[in-house]
């Protein structure tokens, strides 16, 4: 797959002359000259399937092929879907943006730390120059270290998930203080469930007589200043993942999983802070 790159620096600034984006070029991407991602095979393409960009960077598998960001230095992304421009008789335009950004300067080559596959900079010198807004979501790595999840997913615990204004949490796990993972996925058109999620909120609708199963969708989230963060989407394509409680092999222990697609992303612009583990949206 070939493709055109715009290099930002960390300060949010374009690379400007020929000279620094060779510069950043080299620095983002160190291997770029053999770099491989797209998909594997056409036939992927058929049905619902896509071009995979490879935005999880790091996986815990050897025999998982490097991803896109995978092969590089990159240390933060962002997905602009907010942006608009008129186009004449046709009418607005959606303008989609994906930046990437290197490591901050004092997260330097000689101040990084290898920890198994993973690339760690100097993260406490860089958050003193590039904190993270207020609004940030801790990410955690629980699928993946404790749950056999092949990659590290960006994800979140919810604080709460309401559906048509009901908990989607059954009072079995609130009394057992599960938690509810969130996998960010702009891959993910509407939203997927663990399937004991999937027949409880099932349960809910009938009993209640309600209209519509997925009507209109609450997430929230405690960002890391203790306030509420909060992502919505109305009639969300839900679909349970799986036939058992085992994505990976191994069991969740009774936590739940949900993947929050594009139906709670669209028109938001989601920053994720790789080596910070951090994620946070701007409107």
């Amino acid at each position: 797959m070939e493709g055109s790159f715009s290099f930002v620096l960390d300060d949010g600034y374009e690379v400007g002359t020929i000279e620094r984006r060779s510069m950043q070029q080299s620095t983002l991407f160190p291997i770029s000259s053999n770099m491989t991602f797209g998909i594997v095979s056409e036939s992927l393409m058929d049905g619902p399937g896509g071009i995979f960009m490879g935005l999880v960077k790091y996986a815990a598998n050897d025999r998982i092929r490097p991803s896109f960001l995978g092969q590089s230095c990159v240390s933060r992304f962002s997905i602009d879907l907010r942006g608009k421009i008129r186009c004449g008789v046709g009418g607005d335009v959606a303008m989609k943006a994906l930046t990437l950004y290197g490591p901050p300067p004092a997260a330097a080559a000689d101040s990084a730390v290898v920890v198994g596959r993973r690339i760690r900079y100097d993260v406490a010198n860089a958050m003193s120059m590039r904190l993270p807004p207020r609004n940030a979501i801790p990410l955690v790595q629980d699928l993946n270290g404790k749950y056999g999840d092949p990659t590290v997913h960006y994800v979140g615990v919810a604080y709460t998930i309401k559906v048509n204004g009901s908990d989607l949490v059954p009072p079995s796990m609130t009394r057992r203080k599960k938690k509810l993972y969130c996998i960010f996925d702009t891959g993910c058109s509407g939203m997927s469930v663990s399937p004991s999620l999937f027949d409880a909120r099932y349960d809910v609708a009938r009993a209640n007589k309600e209209k519509s199963l997925w009507g209109k969708v609450d997430v929230e989230f405690l960002s890391i200043s203790g306030d509420i963060v909060a992502l919505s989407a109305k009639r969300p394509i839900t679909t349970p993942m799986g036939i058992d409680e085992r994505p990976w092999g191994k069991s969740l222990d009774g936590h739940g999983i949900i993947v929050l697609g594009l139906a709670f992303l669209d028109g938001m612009r989601m920053v994720v802070d790789i080596d910070g583990d951090n994620i946070w949206f701007d409107r």
